[in-house]
């Protein structure tokens, strides 16, 4: 794939002509490397809709190869919606370029619409993740008593995971449970209306 590697670096370098930021540029190195190394690791020619449509699979589903995604073992987890959508919209802008840069009639991802980003769903505990957490509780000064507080964390569902895989704080679903709390005292001294 020497060609998509000439492209993006002469992309990139138009992108720091255009003074994006240094940061902005090296998520475009990175993102646009992980399309190279899907084009090489697969065997792939021709940047085409098809093939398009197969990285965009691999995003969803490389983590479950043996190897892992990018061919590195630990990479098991999957791609937040966000992450899916970050790719896409890197790709999109790349391949626009090469539109302009080269007056082709369309890009190769215009008929492949963008990954809908879901990023109040929350992705729910697997049993490894619930594994290692009880574990931990477990390692602490006072395992008994951790591991009672993450079960009832657990259990009411005040524990919950980012995107990411991380838990959250609990200052959200306090919050939440706050203003639940004061519309349930509301209603109660709200007067009822006659009709």
């Amino acid at each position: 794939m020497p060609r998509l590697k000439a492209e993006v670096q002469n992309y990139l370098i138009a992108c720091e002509i255009e003074s994006h930021s240094d940061r902005t540029i090296e998520e475009k190195r990175s993102d646009l490397g992980k399309l190279i190394w899907f084009f090489e690791a697969k065997g792939h020619t021709v940047c085409d809709h098809p093939t398009l449509q197969a990285f965009f699979l691999y995003l969803r589903n490389g983590h479950k190869e043996r190897s892992g995604r990018w061919g590195n073992a630990r990479e098991t987890e999957s791609l937040s919606s966000g992450r899916m959508k970050k790719y896409y919209s890197q790709i999109r802008a790349f391949l626009n370029w090469m539109v302009k840069e080269y007056d082709l009639a369309v890009s190769p991802i215009a008929k492949i619409s963008p990954p809908i980003d879901r990023p109040d769903q929350v992705q729910p505990f697997t049993q490894e993740h619930l594994t290692r957490l009880l574990a931990a509780a477990r390692r602490t000064a006072h395992p008994k008593r951790d591991v009672a507080i993450l079960s009832l964390m657990l259990e009411t569902e005040l524990l919950h995971l980012n995107s990411q895989g991380e838990t959250q704080s609990l200052r959200e679903r306090v919050a939440e449970l706050e203003r639940l709390n004061a519309r349930l005292i509301e209603a109660k001294t709200v007067p009822a209306v006659a009709v």
